[in-house]
C-alpha cells in the first residue's frame, strides 16, 4: 500500500471514529471512539514519511 493510500485510509477511519463518537450515548464509548480517531489521525500523519529519519541529533557527527 502506498503512502497516499495509507494516509487516505487512516483519515477515513478517523472520520468514521469521530462520527461514532458523536453518535455514542455513553461517555465511555464516546471516549474510546475519540481515542481511536486520534490514533488514526496520528497514523495518517506518520504514513507520509518514506525517507530516512532526520539525523540532526545523530551521535556520529564530526
Amino acid at each position: 500500500m502506498e503512502a497516499e493510500d495509507r494516509q487516505s485510509y487512516f483519515l477515513k477511519m478517523a472520520q468514521e471514529a469521530r462520527f461514532l463518537a458523536e453518535e455514542a450515548t455513553d461517555d465511555r464509548v464516546r471516549t474510546l471512539h475519540l481515542e481511536m480517531a486520534i490514533r488514526y489521525e496520528l497514523r495518517a500523519e506518520g504514513s507520509g514519511i518514506t525517507g530516512p529519519a532526520d539525523d540532526e541529533f545523530s551521535d556520529d557527527k564530526d
